[in-house]
């Protein structure tokens, strides 16, 4: 009981109970094939009752600093959300579904870096003369699902050209580092991707393709029950025979929404190494953040009448870095191999 006036203490059990809630009518919905847009709408709507229940210094647009202690249960409602939309970039699905889709999974993404963005302002203190920085509060609370909602964000801001917000996700990735093991397999996935993303550009070509959507796709490509890639494949008969073999353990679409994906990867010393690291990633992803910058002022000269070398409907002429030379004889992995 409070006194009159007084606003009652952040209480997290009622808020992270509606966002559990959701999860059994989720898994049942990415069952089908493709969720119709009154499902779509009825989960959007609970989404947003969910996060109105939140404290206010818990809403998406608030802009104190956030203790990394609330992520938690605030990124398992975005996660849950990215999972949801992310169903439907299935090719089952017409052009405008999957427009649809992606729209809503890199504003999931976007709402997520705004939670992280805030974290990274935080700053505890014991009344004494110390205190503790984001970063430690950031790696005591990582979770597995924390770690591959992040990674989930960061592959969509990537493919849609989020370079700055993708480097915020990068940032805490690097942060959490291999405090998860999880977080490593998320890493050099995130190389593959990235190496993959700067050959395309050096060369002047599209990333729009269907290959690099199934990259970007990430774990839903691992389950026999959402994955569109592998239909019909010798990799497909592999997935469902794995499936069947695990019937009693944990369900591969449950695995989607409570992270707990790559929870235990098996990974050789040579490729734990082979990645570089998150150093490596961070620096592969500045590359896209300072060419993005380079193709901007080019646009700006050019609508002031200026010349440059170059145009603003093409890539830029000046090259982006590859990946880090010294990473060994496994310069670059297999994208196959990774998904």
């Amino acid at each position: 009981m409070m006194p009159p006036g007084q606003a009652p203490p952040s209480n997290f059990l009622l808020t992270t109970i509606h966002v559990v809630r959701l999860i059994g009518p989720l898994l049942q919905s990415l069952s089908a094939a493709i969720i119709s847009p009154a499902t779509l709408q009825m989960f959007d709507s609970y989404f947003k009752s969910c996060m109105v229940a939140f404290p206010p210094h818990c809403q998406i647009n608030h802009t104190s600093p956030l203790d990394p202690r609330y992520l938690h249960p605030m990124c398992h409602l975005q996660n849950s959300r990215l999972v949801l939309h992310r169903h439907n970039l299935s090719t089952s699905c017409t052009p405008e579904v999957r427009s649809v889709a992606m729209e809503a999974c890199v504003q999931a993404a976007k709402d997520t870096v705004a939670l992280l963005q805030r974290v990274m302002q935080w700053k505890a203190t014991d009344g004494s003369q110390s205190s503790t920085s984001w970063q430690t509060g950031l790696v005591t609370n990582a979770t597995a699902m924390l770690c591959t909602h992040i990674w989930r964000c960061t592959l969509f801001l990537l493919y849609r050209g989020h370079f700055a917000e993708a480097a915020t996700c990068i940032q805490v990735s690097t942060t959490i580092g291999d405090a998860r093991a999880v977080n490593l397999a998320c890493g050099r996935y995130l190389y593959g991707f990235l190496s993959l993303f700067h050959e395309k550009l050096n060369k002047g070509e599209s990333i729009e393709d269907e290959g690099v959507l199934a990259i970007v796709s990430g774990d839903v490509q691992g389950s026999s029950e959402s994955s569109w890639i592998w239909a019909g494949s010798e990799t497909g008969t592999a997935l469902n025979n794995a499936s069947t073999e695990q019937e009693n353990g944990t369900d591969s679409k449950g695995a989607l929404v409570n992270g707990d994906t790559f929870s235990s990867p098996s990974l050789s010393p040579e490729e734990a190494r082979d990645w570089g690291g998150w150093p490596n990633i961070e620096w592969m992803a500045q590359g896209l953040v300072d060419r993005k910058e380079r193709e901007n002022m080019m646009v700006r000269t050019n609508s002031h009448g200026g010349s440059m070398m170059g145009g603003s409907n093409g890539p830029s002429n000046m090259p982006t870095p590859s990946p880090t030379p010294a990473l060994g004889g496994a310069s670059r992995i297999s994208i196959a191999n990774i998904i």
